[in-house]
Formats: C-alpha cells, structure tokens, sequence
C-alpha cells in the first residue's frame, strides 16, 4: 500500500531540501518527499495534513527500553526524589502492599539532589523496612543501595570479597550495603528472575511510552541472553518503534562469557554490535581515572582488564560483530 501524506509543513532536516508539503509511504518505507505533484502513483491512497507540521522521528542512541516500561509498572520510581526521609516513606508505602520477605526494588535515586547529599545506606533502608530485602540502584546503574535484609538474604558480610571489578562498600570494615559496578552481581543472583512475559511487557510499555514521545527507533546497548529472546518475539514490527540491540558478552561479576547471539539485521530489528563495559559513570564516581577524583582517596573502577578484553572481542570479530565499549574515564579509554 502507498499513501502520500500532502499540504503539510515537512520539516525533513535534509540541508539541500529542507521543507516540503507532501511526502509518500510504501510500506512503511519513506520512498519520497516534496510536493503532492510530484507523486502519480496508481492506486495511492492520499491522506491530507491540514497544514499539520510533519518532521522525522526521535532516536535514542542509548535507552534500555525494557527498563523504560520496568520503571513505569514494576518497580519504583525515585527519580526526583528530594530526600533520604521520602526515599523511605516510598519503601514503606510499598512494604504495606507486599508480604514480608518479597523483594523491594527501585531506581533512579541521586545523592547529587538529595537533601543530605549523600547515597542511602543500609541502616537508612532498614528504618523503612526490616522484613523486605530492598534494592535500590541509583540513577547511573552503576550503583546500588541495600538494607541489611538484602544483605542477610544475599549472604553478604564482612569476609565477603569484592568481585573483580567492582566494590563492595564498608564502614569500619562492615558492609554498609553500597555496591559499586559488577558488585551488584551478589545481589542480583538472590533477585527472582524477571519472566519472559514480564520482559515483554516491559517492552511493550516502554516502547509505547517512545513512542508517544516521538522516539522511533532507539539503540538498547546492554542485552543479555533472556532479554534478547524477548525482544525477538517483538521482530515483525508489532512494536511502534526499531530497535538496534548491542548484546554484553560478559555477565556482571562472572568470567564466563554469554554464549555469542545469532547476528541479524531485519526492517525492525538488528543485532549486529556487541557491548563490553571497561569502567562506570563520572557521576557516581566509578569512571576509571588516572587520578583521584576531588576530595576523595579513590580513582574509580576498571571492570575488565585488558587481556580479557581483547580475547572477547577477537571471539566476537570473527563471527562478524562490530565491538561497542563503555568507556568513560581515560584510564579505561587507554585500555
């Protein structure tokens, strides 16, 4: 089916021709833009703007968008949250709703914006609720905040090591339930794993609230195994929105990578880059540095050493993948 889109204001953000009144689709392909004149197509099907203003769609080159719909319907959001006090009372409201025992997860908090300017810590999360492991990952997702439940349950204390990687944060050698980088992984594992069809409707969410944005097509730069099969289902375009999906080859606190994915490219879907981490955020203090960041003894982290590095990116060259990496600070661009 073609239909030629006329009389509106195109905006196609192409220097040589930037505005035009009409443009023509073929399914769901652009075939070409300029006046209504320009298209005698037999059978076309020509739908009238009204003068409505018309420009190309939003991309988003780096959005975890199942996250996106994970935000909105399953967990809770912190984003914004001014205060330690409000982050506990959102704790609280979602204890009352739960069983005891039932994990608590939010996202988004920032120490940056907080009245105490500072991250919340284990003792903080235990006043607003003992009885629920809680996980609480800060804006960045380099860093996460857990109460001494989480910690109990996870089997964290103060023989615990510190996966390569990442940190385990501690006062007066204890941990304190700050976790830097792979160190999540010691409690992610204890997390129940999210369902297949919660990942897809998480998707489905997140694509849809895209969308309403005007974002159509995005790149989701860390995908692992389980994420990757729910995004395929999505491959025949049912979703408002393209995807370019970049897989990680090396889970969180393991050295066993993931099994390299099919490579493919498609209308809606490719897969065709794979994602490595070297360091962490500027923001949270995890970018690894060559030096120490101000008013601290600490220069960041370094998630993968060199040598690991590169025999994961010959294995992924081989099968034909680019190689996308995640390095901020330049001790890890220098890697």
């Amino acid at each position: 089916m073609t239909i030629i889109y006329h009389n509106g204001i195109v905006l196609t953000q192409n220097r040589s021709q930037p505005r035009a009144t009409a443009f023509g689709v073929k399914d769901g392909i652009i075939i070409g833009v300029g006046k209504k004149e320009d298209f005698n197509i037999t059978g076309a099907i020509y739908y009238d703007l009204n003068g409505k203003t018309v420009l190309p769609g939003f991309n988003d080159a780096h959005i975890h968008l199942w996250k996106v719909g994970q935000l909105a319907a399953f967990i809770l959001d912190l984003r914004g949250i001014k205060s330690i006090r409000a982050i506990q009372e959102a704790i609280k409201k979602a204890a009352a709703e739960i069983p005891a025992g039932r994990w608590i997860i939010g996202r988004g908090f920032n120490e940056a914006v907080l009245e105490e300017k500072r991250m919340p810590i284990a003792n903080d999360l235990d006043i607003a609720s003992p009885e629920h492991p809680v996980y609480l990952i800060r804006t960045c997702a380099h860093i996460a905040s857990v109460n001494s439940k989480a910690l109990e349950v996870c089997m964290v204390d103060e023989k615990t090591v510190s996966p390569s990687g990442g940190v385990i944060g501690k006062t007066n050698n204890k941990p304190n339930g700050l976790f830097f980088e792979t160190a999540l992984s010691l409690i992610t594992k204890y997390i129940p794993a999210v369902s297949a069809e919660d990942y897809s409707e998480m998707i489905r969410i997140g694509a849809q609230k895209l969308s309403k944005a005007g974002v159509t097509s995005i790149t989701d730069p860390a995908v692992h195994p389980e994420l990757a099969s729910a995004y395929k289902n999505f491959s025949d375009g049912t979703l408002p929105v393209r995807l370019n999906l970049m897989p990680v080859m090396l889970p969180d606190g393991g050295d066993i990578p993931f099994p390299l994915p099919e490579k493919y490219s498609g209308l809606w879907q490719k897969m065709d880059t794979v994602k490595f981490f070297s360091d962490g955020g500027l923001s949270g203090a995890t970018a690894a540095l060559s030096r120490n960041y101000k008013n601290r003894s600490d220069s960041g982290i370094l998630r993968i050493e060199k040598e690991k590095f590169l025999e994961l990116t010959r294995e992924a060259r081989i099968k034909g993948f680019a190689i996308g990496t995640h390095a901020i600070g330049d001790r890890a661009i220098g890697q």
